[in-house]
């Protein structure tokens, strides 16, 4: 059916970027960004695929120099240790869309086949494919691209009356660090492009990989935008959060003239099976191929292998929050030294080798640059100077005052240093946060630091007062130390009895009610808390006297 000669256009390349750029992030990014940057998640969106333009500018230009065999040698020998890394992002990146995969066909239309069902069915298939060249995935990606996304444009075209623009216009509650964060999250989902420095050898003809980058990127990036828009729009941000899948439930909801079809959802749904399979076998020959795992004997054991490793631990971890987090610190730290420092450096290194004079004078800046660092870090407050509340609790006294009660962290379960010995819980009452930090740092030797806190407990009677309540969530909206990822959850009784707990376990009271939380799938994180402002979904913790366990959830 297909040739196999290894070779593809430069057509044929822009298609299969942007079906592996489309697969992952148009269901993933509207389901993220709105919990991590809530009204900024179009920003958020907007800036991280600048920021993989910007990427793609500095490879580019880093595989132009002649002196190079790519853009990843290097005439010291680190070029095989490079590429295992690239080979280790290439897996993460198959077992990250694997578990997006299952995740979505078990909360929509498999939800009562067992995973390993749909992991051993995917992982078949993707054995066969994986054997092919990558001329088979190409031309497959050049009809699909026809078949499906276009289709699915035309679907989200008809929601288009159903949507309230002005919500893309609305930026209230917006930070910075939610801006970030979901640049960082765009970043990553945008990290196929990459691929293409790995298939530039098999484009027949390699001096347009400027056009491929920049053509996948403007016409990918542009539908994502399109669909986190018009979701943004239908649902509004509040809405997004509340679905697991935004991008489904806009399918569901729209209306199709003429009403010929009524389950437009299972056809993107269907579409989007096909796009994530190319997606899933490029992923998985691009680890083979940069492990050089490539002897014909070999290639299709090694495939076999890697395909049903990573559908085992997809089908394991799954969307879990340790996994997601993992898996895009991982890429966030690999990404900028492959990616961003070694072409950098590759880049002022032949432009200086060409202009000596102004080595010279490079070389005397970054003297004295680095002797402006000697003079050592006198105004930094070394973490040993610090009190990580891992903690928080609030309960309403009197007069409108609040008790803030902490739980602390030992600095040597955290970093390895310390003594070791375990602080005790402290009550604080104040008129605000603030005024309780201030405090607190008043009658210690230490400043309080919210950095590493895991779980904010409300007392029952701050949830029945909306006035207060309300002072509560303004507070903790502008605290910027605060992870907008951490739990909230409310106590039957008293915050500070929860929070007080801390006294007779072994591990943090923080980390302990994380655990607990996750496990009972009751995780409402303080984002989702701060844009409905409602304590009827919070999860209930209910302090017991037994020995057994020390609360339960409700």
């Amino acid at each position: 059916m297909f040739s196999n000669n290894g070779k593809i256009s430069a057509h044929q390349a822009i298609r299969l970027l942007i079906m592996d750029l489309f697969t992952g992030a148009c269901l993933f990014l509207p389901m993220a960004l709105p919990r991590v940057a809530g009204n900024g998640g179009l920003l958020s969106a907007v800036l991280g695929i600048a920021l993989i333009g910007f990427e793609g500018m500095l490879m580019i230009k880093a595989a132009q120099y002649k002196t190079c065999e790519n853009s990843f040698s290097s005439k010291i020998n680190i070029r095989s240790f490079i590429q295992w890394f690239l080979g280790l992002r290439c897996l993460a990146s198959y077992i990250f869309l694997m578990s997006l995969f299952v995740q979505v066909l078990s909360d929509t239309f498999l939800y009562t086949m067992p995973k390993w069902m749909i992991v051993g069915a995917m992982a078949v298939v993707l054995f066969y494919s994986g054997t092919k060249g990558i001329e088979v995935r190409a031309r497959l990606s050049e009809i699909l691209f026809y078949l499906s996304l276009i289709p699915i444009v035309f679907i989200g075209l008809f929601s288009l009356p159903e949507a309230e623009w002005s919500r893309l216009l609305v930026f209230d509650d917006v930070t910075l660090r939610g801006i970030f964060e979901g640049t960082l999250i765009t970043w990553i989902l945008m990290s196929p492009l990459e691929w293409l420095f790995y298939i530039q050898k098999d484009i027949i003809i390699q001096k347009h990989l400027k056009k491929i980058f920049y053509s996948a990127l403007i016409i990918g990036g542009s539908m994502i935008l399109f669909f986190y828009g018009t979701c943004q729009a239908v649902l509004g941000v509040n809405g997004m959060i509340s679905e697991q899948w935004p991008t489904t439930i806009l399918m569901q909801i729209i209306k199709i003239p003429g009403g010929f079809l009524s389950r437009q959802d299972g056809l993107m749904l269907s579409f989007w099976i096909f796009a994530m399979y190319i997606s899933l076998s490029g992923a998985l020959v691009h680890t083979v191929e940069l492990w050089n795992m490539e002897k014909e004997n070999q290639k299709k054991w090694w495939i076999l292998m890697l395909a049903a490793g990573g559908g085992v631990v997809a089908g394991f971890k799954g969307m879990q929050k340790d996994f997601l987090d993992t898996y895009f610190y991982g890429m966030i730290v690999t990404g900028i030294f492959i990616f961003w420092l070694i072409p950098f450096i590759r880049c002022i290194r032949e432009y200086f080798r060409k202009n000596k004079a102004k080595w010279r004078w490079l070389q005397i800046v970054l003297i004295v640059f680095g002797a402006s660092f000697l003079s050592g870090c006198e105004n930094q407050i070394q973490l040993e100077n610090r009190s990580f509340s891992m903690a928080l609790g609030i309960d309403l006294e009197e007069n409108g005052m609040y008790n803030f009660t902490y739980a602390f962290a030992d600095l040597k379960q955290l970093t390895g240093n310390g003594s070791g010995e375990k602080k005790k819980p402290v009550s604080i009452k104040a008129k605000n946060l603030e005024e309780a930090e201030e405090l607190f740092n008043q009658m210690s030797d230490k400043i309080m630091d919210y950095g590493q806190i895991k779980v904010l407990i409300l007392g029952e009677n701050l949830t029945e007062h909306s006035v207060e309540l309300e002072r509560i969530v303004k507070e903790v909206k502008h605290k910027q130390e605060m992870a907008r990822t951490i739990f909230v959850c409310v106590s039957k009784t008293s915050a500070k009895d929860v929070v007080f707990m801390d006294e007779k376990m072994d591990t943090s009271v923080g980390m302990y009610l994380e655990k607990l939380l996750q496990n009972n799938n009751k995780d409402v994180i303080l984002n989702e808390w701060i844009q409905n402002c409602s304590s009827q979904r919070l999860p209930q913790i209910v302090v017991l006297n037994n020995m057994d366990e020390s609360c339960k959830i409700e």
